[in-house]
């Protein structure tokens, strides 16, 4: 069985005000899968790219990056 690469379970974000932009997302990538985010203006699809860079943090749920989650290690080093 081949490792993921991202692994995110459960996540949610919410901006401050109550707006809740993710709810339950669930996602598993391996190398060398091809995957898109689609959906309409509003969906999530930018707010949940600030949360996988670290830009966001999570209201809840865990993203892992090789089996490291993104409170491990700084932005930059889980970038690289």
């Amino acid at each position: 069985m081949v490792s993921s690469i991202l692994s995110v379970r459960g996540l949610r974000f919410a901006y401050p005000g109550g707006a809740e932009a993710l709810r339950g997302v669930d996602l598993e990538l391996h190398p060398g899968e091809v995957f898109a985010v689609v959906g309409p203006n509003g969906a999530g699809k930018t707010t949940l790219f600030r949360v996988l860079n670290m830009f966001y943090r999570p209201s809840a749920g865990r993203v892992e990056y090789r089996f490291r989650t993104a409170r491990d290690g700084s932005q930059l080093s889980l970038r690289r």
